[in-house]
């Protein structure tokens, strides 16, 4: 993946996928669909979050 290279990169995707979270909860939208973009958007960012424990974590050498 090309975003692993920066961690600034992956932060920031982080960051505008919880803001997408929040901006979906108060959407003109159904609830149903308000809480399926909340729950997609969180579920991204946490798994970026993952990967940047994960490289951060390769970058020092791995886990001991």
């Amino acid at each position: 993946m090309k975003h692993a290279q920066n961690l600034f990169t992956l932060s920031s995707r982080i960051a505008a996928h919880k803001k997408m979270a929040c901006a979906a909860l108060f959407a003109e939208s159904s609830a149903r669909i308000r809480l399926k973009r909340y729950r997609h958007h969180m579920h991204r960012a946490r798994s970026l979050e993952l990967l940047a424990d994960l490289v951060l974590m390769l970058r020092k050498g791995g886990a001991q």
